[in-house]
């Protein structure tokens, strides 16, 4: 079992991954949501940033 995908691990690496998305998850994020649920999360990218940043 792979614990991360290597599809596209360099993205991952430099926080790069689908880059054109970046400002959608930051208006997410600033509206303060007490709860995101991530459906579909295939290696967590987005459930681990949305809790990084949830956090500060």
């Amino acid at each position: 079992m792979t614990l991360v995908s290597n599809r596209n691990l360099l993205g991952y690496l430099l926080g790069t991954q689908e880059i054109e998305l970046h400002d959608a998850v930051r208006r997410v994020i600033a509206r303060g949501y007490p709860r995101i649920i991530n459906v579909g999360a295939a290696d967590g990218y987005y459930a681990i940033g949305f809790l990084r940043q949830a956090r500060r």
